[in-house]
């Protein structure tokens, strides 16, 4: 091989390095991200999901396996909760703790109503019998009488 051939060779590998160096780099720059200070802080850049795909081959793979991966995906989630209904294991482990407390809630509750009422029917029975006024009892409307002043009486 001639000093010439050499030179060529060398100097065509040198071209192809840069070539290779400038798509590198600009790939590079197609990858980064936009910092906010070149867009804005509330830009409108588009989600990653609206983002169009480079390939038109990885469109169309997406677009015919997406709908399969979802059904799949909802399939086993129904027959996983339905598995966990079977065995049981929906529910709380102590439920029955719970719902033994809130009837003994009710009960109190219900109890001490009554206790209340009871104690409430005693004292206005008690009332009645001293001959006293029922404090709950609604005051009774005055029939409309007109005002007249009335002078005192002297006393002698």
């Amino acid at each position: 091989m001639s000093e010439e051939e050499h030179k060529s060779l060398v100097e065509e590998e040198k071209d192809d390095e840069t070539e290779i160096e400038i798509q590198i780099e600009e790939e590079a720059k197609d990858r980064e991200e936009p910092t906010p200070e070149a867009e804005g802080y509330y830009s409108a850049s588009p989600e990653w999901y609206e983002v169009p795909f480079k390939y038109e081959v990885v469109e169309k793979t997406w677009r015919a396996v997406y709908p399969v991966l979802y059904q799949m995906y909802a399939t086993a989630d129904y027959l996983g909760e339905k598995v966990a209904d079977a065995l049981g294991i929906t529910q709380s482990r102590f439920q029955y703790a719970i719902d033994e407390h809130d009837r003994q809630l009710a009960r109190k509750t219900k109890k001490e109503a009554y206790i209340k009422k009871k104690l409430l029917e005693e004292r206005a029975k008690e009332r009645r019998r001293l001959g006293l006024p029922d404090p709950n009892a609604k005051a009774t409307s005055m029939p409309h009488t007109s005002l007249v002043h009335v002078q005192p009486e002297e006393s002698v």
